[in-house]
């Protein structure tokens, strides 16, 4: 189970109409309980395997040797708590739009004159994936 710790967001200041805390808008971190990552390492590593039918490859399905190399990753080398750390460190945010709660990055640079600049993903992409050039949009100079 995927928990989300969440925190309200100060109001901004001088915005008419807000209150002293945005109840719609919540700081969030994200956390995923140890006995979930060991129950998807113990999933992975007890997959049974089909035997590929040699020489098709990619032409009827995923490649066999491709899938057991990516699960294995899975099972034995993906360090998810150094990825919660590195998605922990933006300002992320949770809002409600009608009843859909849509997750957010809110980083503001530390130029005043700055443009402000929303950079949308799609499905299957994440936010996290914004978190190498965050710096350099907030803080070009440095």
């Amino acid at each position: 189970m995927l928990l989300i710790d969440e925190e309200e967001v100060p109001a901004a200041r001088g915005v008419a109409g807000t209150s002293e805390t945005n109840r719609s808008v919540k700081r969030v971190r994200l956390r995923v309980p140890e006995s979930d990552l060991a129950d998807l390492r113990a999933r992975c590593r007890s997959t049974r395997w089909l035997t590929a039918s040699g020489g098709h490859s990619w032409r009827r399905g995923a490649d066999i040797d491709y899938l057991r190399e990516l699960v294995r990753y899975w099972a034995e080398d993906f360090d998810w708590r150094a990825r919660e750390r590195q998605i922990n460190a933006l300002p992320n945010r949770l809002a409600r739009v009608g009843s859909e709660r849509v997750h957010f990055i809110h980083a503001r640079s530390r130029h005043p004159e700055a443009l402000p600049l929303v950079i949308a993903h799609g499905w299957p992409s994440a936010p996290a994936e914004f978190a190498g050039i965050i710096g350099r949009l907030t803080d070009p100079t440095r």
